[in-house]
């Protein structure tokens, strides 16, 4: 096993060691907060911090452009960066372009990967030793890795932070980036993910019901165009029913697989959550200086559309059906109450 793959092996899940701390993986959801949680990481002295791993510019990405991308080049809301998103890749760059060792399968078709996959292990192992062989602690803070966390449990040392956001300050955030901006991409990942993802996960069945694409309109040659077009006919409701249905599979898969989980609303709102939430995570990435204290979410309040409340209330009575048939863990339970909660609580952070 060379250098660039010792970074990364198959290991039990319960080990837990001060060296596989030294590597912390964020998995996060879009407009949740992720770019500022991040940013806290890349601040530090300590870290090499990744931004989005898994983003499809990444295969493109190149010495002309890699300084393109920052948070005024976007009307994206993110924090003030002291460097484009992308600086940390910069030695990685293929001659040609596109990082070392990435491929565009793992932003979408490897959504729920849970078995072993050499190309993507690779890669991870090889951002790794990159932050290692500068000195520093490697943070990779994703966007598209909920859905395969127990992979990185399984794959990969490191610690594994899982944040989420309520579903209804989320999705009224995906709602402001399209009708504002023009910019729909937010509310078609979900459909993405649903169309295209292998459903590989321990859950196969989770988003089945969601609609009905015929899979020889997928293998023509304008597959790309024919999934954006079927997007593009899905009415709110149908995309609100997608983005809920993955959203819940997704945590379900992140939070019982994960080392800590960061409630990003409270975070903003409570200022003994964050003081402690500050502490865990100091001492679980090995990162003393980290600081949280200019959390500021926007809350958007429990939504007062009737179609927008049934949709919660409907996910709520999938996820009962769902799980009825079936013996679900101690931490599938769990998680199930937790997501619940995030669905139809109309007092976000009065949970314990």
């Amino acid at each position: 096993m060379n250098a660039i793959t010792e970074s990364c092996v198959n290991r039990d899940s319960s080990i837990r060691d001060s060296a596989i701390k030294t590597t912390t993986f964020i998995h996060s959801n879009f407009r949740s907060g992720s770019t500022w949680l991040w940013n806290c990481f890349r601040k530090t002295k300590q870290a090499h911090a990744y931004y989005e791993p898994f983003n499809e510019i990444l295969a493109h990405l190149d010495k002309n452009n890699v300084h393109e991308y920052d948070n005024g080049s976007w009307p994206s809301g993110h924090p003030t960066l002291n460097a484009p998103y992308y600086r940390e890749y910069e030695n990685l760059l293929n001659s040609g372009g596109g990082v070392l060792f990435y491929n565009c399968d793992m932003a979408v078709k490897n959504y729920f990967t849970s078995q072993h996959d050499a190309q993507q292990q690779l890669y991870i192992g090889n951002l790794i030793e990159n932050a290692h062989a500068m000195g520093k602690s490697p943070v990779l803070g994703f966007c598209r890795s909920l859905g395969r966390v127990p992979w990185f449990r399984r794959y990969c040392p490191g610690v594994n932070v899982v944040t989420f956001r309520r579903p209804w300050n989320q999705w009224a955030s995906y709602r402001r980036m399209t009708t504002a901006y023009d910019n729909s991409y937010f509310e078609s990942f979900p459909f993405l993910v649903a169309v295209l993802a292998p459903n590989t996960s321990i859950y196969p069945d989770f988003l089945y019901d969601l609609f009905n694409v015929d899979p020889i309109l997928l293998n023509n040659t304008d597959y790309n165009e024919t999934i954006g077009n079927i997007f593009q006919s899905l009415d709110l409701g149908q995309r609100v029913r997608i983005f809920l249905r993955l959203y819940m599979l997704e945590t379900l898969l992140s939070i019982t697989h994960a080392d800590e989980i960061v409630d990003m609303d409270r975070m903003s709102g409570d200022r003994r959550y964050r003081a402690a939430t500050t502490e865990r995570l100091r001492a679980l990435s090995g990162l003393p200086d980290l600081s949280f204290d200019d959390c500021a979410l926007p809350n958007y309040g429990f939504p007062t559309d009737p179609a927008m409340v049934a949709s919660l209330e409907a996910a709520a009575d999938f996820l009962d059906r769902y799980f009825a048939a079936r013996s679900p863990n101690g931490a599938e339970r769990q998680a199930i109450a937790l997501i619940k909660t995030l669905l139809t609580n109309r007092a976000p952070g009065a949970e314990a």
